[in-house]
């Protein structure tokens, strides 16, 4: 039943994301709108690192969510009964 959980976990972390994080596009958008506010703080130095701070947090959630998107798909992996080599299923 260790495998109900781990697809849990998944489906829970897709829900709290809310998003896709591997599209492109919303990776750009992101991108364009930093560039932008930035350009229009770039003369208030505390207001461009906290741009700048946001945007390395926003990098760091994506890059926490993949490495443990990494684990779940390893640990569905894991769980995943294979069949041997020669075995015939009774059904």
């Amino acid at each position: 039943m260790q495998i109900h959980g781990v697809y849990r976990f998944s489906s829970l972390l897709d829900e709290a994301i809310g998003s896709n994080i591997e599209d492109d596009e919303e990776a750009r958008s992101f991108d364009l709108d930093t560039t932008r506010i930035a350009d229009t703080v770039k003369d208030d130095t505390d207001a461009l690192a906290l741009v700048n701070k946001w945007n390395e947090k926003y990098k760091a959630r994506n890059t926490l969510i993949r490495d443990i998107r990494k684990v779940v798909g390893t640990l569905v992996q894991d769980e995943t009964p294979v069949q041997d080599e020669g075995y015939e299923s009774a059904t």
